[in-house]
């Protein structure tokens, strides 16, 4: 999804029934919230992880990493365009963020330590996106 969200982007190709759509303050609300939600329960990993519930980690592992890739798709609802300014780095580090869980390693226990490179980029790149994304919504609330 992301390879196709990319070259959607890369030729300019847009759904001219989904821009309409996107125009409409309501329908960006609520691709907003479904966007904001999907982000929050991606988040139960880590909190399952540091609250050292094992269980309920080794639960949403595998739903992390599946649910992760439908990821582009609901960005893509919200808006086809990157932006501008906050925006496009919101936008970058949102891209960022699911090219790097794509690379995963499979190494075993060591590359899901907080010791890993891997891990400790993606948990800090789901940081900054929380960051940049708590930005947007207040920004856009103030200003609807």
């Amino acid at each position: 999804m992301l390879a196709a969200f990319l070259l959607r982007l890369a030729l300019g190709l847009e759904l001219p029934w989904l821009a309409l759509r996107q125009q409409d303050v309501t329908f960006k609300l609520v691709t907003g919230l479904v966007l904001t939600a999907f982000i929050g329960a991606q988040w139960l990993l880590a909190v399952s992880r540091v609250r050292r519930w094992l269980r309920a980690a080794k639960m949403l592992y595998p739903w992390h990493q599946v649910s992760g890739s439908v990821a582009p798709l609901l960005f893509f609802a919200h808006s086809m365009r990157l932006g501008v300014g906050y925006l496009a780095l919101l936008a970058l580090v949102f891209f960022a963020n699911h090219a790097l869980a794509l690379c995963e390693p499979r190494a075993g226990a060591r590359a899901r330590t907080w010791r890993s490179p891997w891990l400790a980029s993606h948990v800090a790149l789901s940081v900054l996106l929380v960051a940049l994304g708590g930005y947007h919504v207040f920004t856009a609330l103030s200003y609807e």
